[in-house]
């Protein structure tokens, strides 16, 4: 399976929550971890003003309902970890989509773990400049 940035998978979180699309952030680290992101139901990141609806993130697949960046499940994982999942590749987002992601872990980045925001770190210098203010 070939990671690039932008790629979009459905994966299968959890046995009772609906698969969600994960979009690749970053390109691997040293360690061979990639960041995922994903949009969650906007109810369940209540402090996450940047609201996504009626909104494509990859193809034909329009967002349902308000969604946010779900910052809480951000991932710095390995293609293993994705392969072990079962993902369903969806395409390629746009790079507007992409920027958009990457600027959630700025406007947010009191909320991120400490690997992930260790991760943003490294980046944020080429990330960061595209971000507006917070929405």
């Amino acid at each position: 399976m070939a990671l690039a940035i932008g790629s979009v998978f459905k994966i299968q979180t959890r046995r009772s929550a609906p698969a969600h699309y994960f979009v690749v952030l970053s390109g691997p680290d040293l360690d061979g971890r990639y960041l995922f992101a994903s949009l969650t139901d906007a109810r369940h990141v209540p402090y996450n003003t940047d609201k996504w609806h009626a909104f494509s993130v990859v193809g034909n697949y329009v967002l349902a309902k308000e969604s946010a960046v779900a910052i809480q499940y951000l991932e710095l994982e390995s293609e293993q970890w994705l392969e072990s999942r079962s993902p369903a590749e969806a395409g390629i987002a746009s790079p507007d989509v992409v920027t958009r992601f990457r600027c959630n872990l700025l406007w947010f980045q009191a909320f991120l773990k400490p690997a992930i925001r260790r991760h943003w770190q490294l980046h944020r210098a080429a990330w960061d400049p595209d971000c507006g203010p917070r929405p």
